[in-house]
Parts: C-alpha cells; structure tokens; sequence
C-alpha cells in the first residue's frame, strides 16, 4: 500500500527485454508490498493516454531510476536519447538516483551511466550469473537499500520543513507581541504555551529571538550598517573585494537586514565616494552589487550589442518583475547566440564562444531590476564557491521539494513543482530575499546536448561569464 513514505521507481529498458523485466519486477514485488516503492514503466501506459506525455511525467516524478542494461537497450534511440539523457541529468542534480541493471553481457563502461555503481554483484550480467533468481535478489535487496535510505532523508527534510513552518508562525507571533511593547508575563505565557504546542525548543529559536530583537530599531540598524560599509570603502575603495563583501554581509545578517533595505545607503555612500575620486579617472556606472571590475554599460542605446539581438522584452518583463518570463526569453537569447536549440542542446564549446558583451548586457538588466539578487555573476560566485554543478544547483533548489514544497515560506503563493525552478508567483523586488540568491536566470533549464559533462560544461560558463565581467573585450 503507498504512503507518503513511498519512493517513485522508473524502469527503463528495451522491450526486448521483456521478459527480464518482468521477472525482475516479481522480485521487487515485496518491496511494494511494503509500500517501499511503486513501480512504474511503460506497460502501465493506459488506452488513450498520450505516451510520450506520461514517460516524460513518470521520469520526472522517479525517486529511482532502474536501466535495465543490453545490446538492445542502448541501440533503442528512445531510450538513449530522452530517457537516459534525462535520467543522468536528474542524478547530477540529485533529484533521482540512478542504478544501473546489468541485464545482458554488453560494452557499457563509457556509457554516460558508466561512472555509476551498477547491479548485479560486481556487474556481472544477470544471463550470465549461475543463478539468475539469486542475481535478482541480490538486485532487490540493494534497491531496498537504496530506498530506505531516501525514505530516511525524506523524512528529515519534512521534519526540517515541519520545524521551519513552526518557527515562521512563531516569529509572526513573536513579532506581533513585540510590536504591541515590551513581553509581559502573560504575553511570555503565550509564547511559551505556543511554543510547547509546536514542540520548538530554545535552541530552535535562539537566533529568531537575537534577530528579531536587532530588528527592534530598525533606522539605527540601517545607520550602522551604512558606517560599517563607508568605512570598507573608504579603506579598499569601490567595488569592494568579495572577501570584503562576504563580511559586510555577516554584517547584515547580525543586524537582522537585507540586501534591498541597505540598496539605497550603499548607493549613496558610492556616489559620494565617486564625486570625491579624481575627475580624470574614467569611473563606471555602479549599482549596489556591483562586483569588481565589472565593465560599464554604455548609456547610449544600451540595450544594442553586435549580435543584433533584441533585448528590449527583456528589459520590460525584467522592469514590471515577470521574473519566470524574463528568465524565459534569457534562455531564448543564449540560444540564439551560441545558434543553438532547446532541442540539440547547448556544447561546451558553444559556451566558451559567448560573446562577451551580450552577457555583460545580461547580467547588467537582471542586475539591475532585482537590485543584485539575480544575476550570472552571483551564480559565478556561488559556483565557485561550491565546486560543482551538482552541488551549485542544489543550493539554489531549496523552495522545489517534491512532496513538501516548503509551503510555509509564501503561503498558498509557493514555488510550484512545475520544472527544475517551479513556477513563481507574487515574487516581486520587495520580497526577492524569500528565493535563494542567484535563482535566476535558471541555468539550470538550459538544454544540454548529448554526452555534454555537465560539471564541465557548467564551469565553462562560469568562466566565461568571470571573464567577460572583468574585461571589455
């Protein structure tokens, strides 16, 4: 019987291998009897069901991901093109794990699954094995070890996403009570009952409570925070070092502000840094995020670059904050520079040819309309920090949980399950902060081609976009 508990498995294979696959799915049985795992694969396609539509929902939607290995799966084009293809690219962002199945004695090893740790025992084919009903168990049993494991770590994440819930009423709570003047004992009572009620404990709320007493003044904060950044300036110059930039935000977060309640000190304290500079110098326009080094805009027909493209829709969704349309035609203009298509995906080499003054323009406009929030070069510096695409992407996917959501952080306003990004709704300039920095544009939607490393083709970008941002060439 399924539960919440219960993980979604997909097979893949050849329909030639039939008979194998039934056979495997008799042993993985049990498993669903538990309510382990569901199976699913394409016999389970109904009449008059679109079957592309439902393989595609099924992929999607798969906690584990069985390719069941022969001759005929790989020479199946179906199966190598779209549902291996997507299935690699669901265990590098960590969304699924992908096991292997070594059905019948094939050259596999430089398959793009070739790096992952495949089943039976030490890969021997199953056909070949002494008993093939012995090969197939041990093929369950570590599938059942696999799902326990994402079973455990599914319920942590809903226990975390339970506490967060907890603590976000009981900040609003908090909050409420503080405004109203000082915490009476009886307002300590409601507190503390509501707390119990919700089973937090002191340490859960420790930094709630030092944050949101930072919070109490909030003009005396902000004044602060404005010396703390003149000084860095005055002492390092502008734009500031990340190093620099990094510690001005510990500063933030210690007086409970953020990015867009600081824009308008920041930019006040550059202009005067500015005015005071040498009038021979020739100083580029600056935003409140700038990063170091990064080339002016000319503000003459700024939106016109040599490829011709047209980024005035752009600019127009990205001023009236239609974030998922802007990040749309962003993904259409990468395209249309590398003379690629969402259907042969993008190369490495593609991305090292990006010309660099279209992606200044773009980082600039994303930039610029999200008060530095969305922008390629606060991914560059999010990526390089982690090393990895994998890693990268899945610090930017904390808002899409399936199956949790993290409702709690916009009500019934969330991030849908639509996509690797989701769908974002009431998401204006004034709440940005509730996404991770960096959310967007959604690099990580972007086509990759066939046999494409993903962590290099990734890093290739990054390096491109860290060059492009540091000359004018």
């Amino acid at each position: 019987m399924a539960t919440e508990n219960t993980l979604q498995v997909f097979i893949s294979y050849s329909h030639k291998d039939e008979p194998l696959k039934v056979e495997l799915g008799n042993h993985l049985r049990l498993l669903e009897y538990q309510g382990l795992i569901s199976v699913w694969h394409d016999r389970k396609i109904l009449p008059g069901d679109e079957w592309d539509h439902q393989i595609s929902q099924s992929l999607e939607q798969a906690d584990i991901i069985l390719l069941l290995v022969s001759s005929d799966f790989i020479a199946s084009k179906y199966c190598w093109d779209i549902e291996v293809k997507r299935a690699i690219e669901l265990h590098e962002f960590r969304r699924a794990v992908v096991i292997p199945v070594i059905l019948r004695s094939v050259d596999w090893t430089l398959s793009p699954f070739g790096k992952l740790q495949a089943l039976p025992q030490n890969a021997q084919p199953i056909t070949s094995a002494a008993s093939k009903d012995d090969a197939m168990r041990f093929v369950s049993q570590e599938v059942r070890k696999v799902a326990m494991e994402l079973i455990q770590k599914k319920q942590k994440e809903r226990e975390m996403a339970k506490k967060m819930a907890a603590i976000s009423e009981y900040k609003k709570m908090y909050e409420g009570l503080v405004s109203e003047g000082k915490i009476s004992p009886v307002k300590q009572f409601m507190l503390d009952d509501f707390q119990r009620k919700m089973g937090l404990t002191d340490e859960d709320l420790a930094m709630l409570r030092q944050n949101t007493s930072s919070k109490d003044n909030k003009e005396e904060n902000q004044a602060t925070y404005k010396n703390a950044f003149q000084r860095a300036v005055e002492e390092y110059g502008f734009p500031l070092l990340e190093s620099i930039r990094k510690d001005l935000d510990l500063v933030l977060d210690y007086l409970g502000l953020t990015h867009p309640q600081v824009a308008s000190l920041e930019k006040q304290v550059v202009q005067h840094y500015i005015s005071n500079q040498p009038t021979t110098l020739e100083t580029p326009p600056v935003t409140a995020f700038s990063l170091p080094s990064e080339p002016a805009v000319s503000p003459t027909n700024h939106l016109s670059t040599k490829s011709g493209i047209d980024y005035t829709q752009l600019e127009t969704l990205l001023k009236e904050e239609k974030w998922e349309l802007a990040d749309k035609r962003t993904r259409t203009i990468i395209y249309e520079l590398t003379d690629r298509t969402v259907h042969i995906g993008l190369r490495v080499e593609d991305l090292k040819l990006l010309p660099c003054e279209d992606l200044r323009l773009l980082n600039h406009l994303w930039e610029k309309y999200s008060s530095g929030w969305f922008c390629f070069a606060v991914q560059r510096d999010s990526y390089f920090m982690l090393g990895n695409a994998s890693d990268f992407f899945k610090s930017l996917s904390v808002i899409e949980q399936r199956k949790g959501f993290y409702k709690f952080l916009f009500g019934d306003n969330y991030v849908g399950a639509e996509g690797t990004y989701g769908r974002l709704k009431n998401i204006t300039a004034t709440n940005l902060t509730a996404l991770p920095k960096g959310y967007l544009p959604a690099v990580g939607e972007w086509t990759v081609a066939n046999e494409v490393n993903v962590d290099k083709l990734y890093l290739e970008f990054y390096n491109r976009v860290n060059d492009c941002l540091r000359r004018n060439t």
